[in-house]
């Protein structure tokens, strides 16, 4: 690979591979512009070769983020995301030779080269036989065949492309995400290898190669909405239409009983017993059975659904389904975020961030039952969680409860 001393010569030299890759013109515009912002600000600050340092003081400079590195700058507009963009471009040809292209388009219909897919394949049959689910196994699925597509772009194409930097070159793309996301990155990938050395696909142990990060993660509180955005959402929705039956229906689901969107798809109508005004489904998560009681909103919502609005044709014992034909039922990778987003937007209540999940709304189900004086347990038992330790997370969005229970710093020491 060059070695380039000259920033000049490096722009030149992506420019050109990004265009042997089919950016559009309209893409290679925008890196040639930001990239001669970059030269004339190297000019002016006596920088004459392109470095990390170079792209964290430029980023610092432009956008006054204040970053330390610029792998944990998180954007906040799509301005500033362009250009961390562009930096990580040059940052990535600079040091491997190869720019890595984030959404090289419909991730299943984007093919390996053959001895790649069969380590692909050779790992999702073996999570198949540890009795992964499906949903489980599409996620590391997916980040597996990015990983092997990014060895693939440095000319790969089969185990021996693996070399003890192939981990950490392959993270360095991804090194703005949030830390736990790089965890299930990592994860991903020190299985992987776990399994090539295990199956005899390597000779050799690839896993101690795999970064460990010392991050000492510190979580967001859970995204959550109000109770007034609740409210607002579900009785935005239009129940004059099928389509909005099933909608309500689900969303009221999970806002009253807190069922994650697994169960929600995978709920039969058998799960239903009206007699005893009951919910008893066994959880896709965790195995673990649960029962809830069928409350008179929710009732009457799957009822309007079931005599108005699920289609005729559709033939099989799930108790939600597709509105298109055949009608089947919502498929293991489908996480029904579009249907809480679509709503959210029609109601005009923002669904930002953590807010864009069905997951969200599990949070506001705790809150309002945390703030109620419900207990710990009994909440960890509504919500259908295998530990307490899950639950446990909530108990910080309690911060009048937080605040009356401070330690002395003294006493501590």
């Amino acid at each position: 690979m060059p070695n380039y001393t000259n920033l000049d010569s490096l722009a030149t030299s992506v420019l050109a591979e990004l265009e042997r890759l089919g950016y559009s013109s309209e893409a290679v515009a925008g890196y040639r512009r930001m990239y001669a912002n970059l030269a004339r600000h190297a000019d002016e600050n006596g920088f004459t070769a392109f470095s990390e340092s170079l792209a964290v003081e430029f980023i610092n400079w432009k956008f006054g983020t204040g970053v330390e590195d610029l792998y944990r700058a998180k954007p906040t507009t799509g301005h500033m995301k362009n250009y961390l963009r562009s930096m990580r471009v040059m940052l990535e040809w600079d040091s491997c030779g190869c720019v890595y292209k984030r959404k090289p388009g419909a991730l299943g219909l984007t093919s390996l080269p053959e001895g790649l897919q069969l380590l692909l394949d050779s790992y999702v049959a073996e999570c198949r036989r540890n009795g992964l689910s499906e949903s489980t196994i599409y996620s590391r699925g997916n980040q597996i065949k990015n990983f092997l597509l990014f060895l693939a772009v440095g000319g790969g194409s089969d185990a021996s492309c693996i070399t003890d930097t192939s981990a950490h070159d392959y993270m360095m793309t991804k090194a703005s995400l949030n830390p736990k996301t790089i965890g299930d990155y990592l994860f991903s990938i020190r299985r992987l290898y776990r399994h090539l050395r295990l199956a005899g696909l390597v000779d050799r142990n690839l896993e101690a190669t795999v970064p460990k990060p010392n991050c000492r993660l510190a979580p967001e509180l859970p995204g959550t909405w109000t109770a007034e955005d609740v409210d607002a959402l579900m009785t935005a929705i239009d129940r004059a239409n099928p389509t909005g039956k099933r909608d309500y229906a689900m969303l009221l689901m999970v806002a009253r009983l807190g069922l994650r969107a697994s169960d929600i798809k995978a709920m039969r109508i058998s799960d239903l017993n009206w007699e005893e005004r009951r919910i008893s489904i066994v959880q896709h998560k965790t195995g673990v059975p649960l029962e809830l009681p069928l409350l008179d909103d929710v009732g009457w919502a799957v009822i309007d659904y079931l005599r108005n609005g699920r289609p005729a044709g559709a033939n099989c014992p799930e108790l939600f389904v597709r509105h298109l034909a055949p009608f089947d039922p919502f498929g293991p990778t489908s996480n029904l975020t579009n249907v809480l987003v679509s709503r959210a937007r029609k109601a005009g209540v923002k669904a930002e961030g953590d807010r864009k999940t069905l997951h969200s709304l599990r949070h506001a189900l705790a809150r309002r039952l945390l703030d109620s004086g419900t207990s710990v347990e009994d909440i960890s038992r509504i919500l259908g969680h295998s530990s307490k330790r899950s639950t446990s997370t909530y108990l910080r969005m309690d911060l009048e409860s937080l605040a009356d229970c401070p330690l002395d710093p003294e006493g501590v020491m």
